[in-house]
């Protein structure tokens, strides 16, 4: 028989994409799925466009909950998912119809943990704006040294993205290993910390060439404009990594946890304008634990090994200034 796959869609004021995102998934070449949709306490039409949907297809089960937020969804859905893997799915977007078929295909294959796929920028009609640029083959990372490598060489660098929704989980290290969203206002990017929990509970994964996923532009995306670098959040990311470490007993991530916090919060300093280090610097809460990260560890060394040679001496030459304002 062939396995279950839960498909988990949160929904929140998307009355107008909601119909096109749930029919892919019906339309999916792959027949066995359980589709979650989590309505978070939306004040449109979704909810009743949901039920709605239930009545069309009986893989359908519909959650109406108050709103909580991205993962606060996403994490309702997990309580109920019953497949063998799971996907999640933004609402307002949409994949091609072979995408679930094609990635279990890979994940059985390889038998690998999880698989990724990549993606297309398209604006509302479609018009298509850019795609991911993903490193493909199989990464294989069963020790900790190993781990640790993949964390700040592959995966917080986008080599192989770091979207749940490029991505084909299996359930058993999620429900072994009791991963869940964390809230996105104390870590922001909620999908790279879920990502970086499931990398610490698993030892491969797979990058597909192909780009099954349609990610929406919307006419009022914020792209583009001065954003905010999250300084803090990117922080706390970085302890919670270090507790999911510790909890797991990894001692030598924990010995090494450095790495993470500077290729996290590098990866900040790094778009940002020299003139603007010192903002940022001053709005760090905890100024000693970045401190300490760079002032106890970090050498040339370290940020070769992250970005490479050249690559490392000039971003340290930025990061050096950058934590000279704490």
């Amino acid at each position: 028989m062939k396995p279950l796959v839960s498909v988990i869609i949160p929904i929140f004021r998307v009355e107008d994409y909601l119909d096109r995102c749930v029919q892919c998934v019906c339309e999916q070449t792959y027949r066995n799925l359980e589709i979650i949709l989590v309505d978070d306490g939306s004040d449109d039409n979704c909810p009743a466009m949901c039920d709605e949907w239930s009545k069309k297809d009986n893989r359908i089960q519909v959650i109406h909950k108050k709103n909580g937020g991205l993962s606060d969804a996403r994490n309702a859905g997990l309580k109920v998912a019953s497949g063998e893997f799971v996907y999640f799915l933004d609402s307002d977007d949409y994949v091609k119809s072979e995408t679930i078929e094609k990635a279990l295909d890979v994940m059985l294959e390889k038998n690998v943990d999880v698989v990724v796929f990549g993606f297309q920028k398209v604006d509302e009609s479609g018009k298509y704006i850019s795609d991911s640029t993903f490193h493909v083959g199989e990464y294989n990372f069963s020790t900790e040294k190993e781990k640790l490598r993949f964390i700040y060489k592959y995966l917080l660098q986008m080599k192989v993205g770091w979207e749940v929704w490029s991505r084909l989980y299996r359930m058993d290290i999620i429900r072994k290993n009791n991963l869940k969203f964390e809230p996105n206002k104390e870590i922001f990017a909620e999908d790279r910390c879920f990502n970086l929990y499931y990398t610490l509970c698993s030892n491969s994964l797979y990058c597909m060439e192909d780009k099954f996923y349609y990610y929406l532009i919307r006419n009022n995306s914020i792209m583009g404009k001065q954003k905010e670098w999250k300084v803090n959040e990117a922080v706390q990311l970085s302890k919670k990594v270090f507790e999911k470490a510790k909890e797991k007993n990894m001692n030598y991530i924990m010995k090494n946890y450095h790495y993470i916090v500077i290729c996290l919060l590098g990866i900040l300093v790094f778009l940002m304008k020299p003139e603007e280090y010192k903002h940022y610097a001053d709005k760090l809460i905890d100024k000693e634990y970045c401190k300490k990260s760079y002032n106890e560890f970090a050498s040339h060394v370290v940020f070769r090994q992250i970005w490479g040679i050249r690559g490392g001496v000039d971003k340290r030459k930025k990061y050096k200034e950058f934590i000279s304002y704490l």
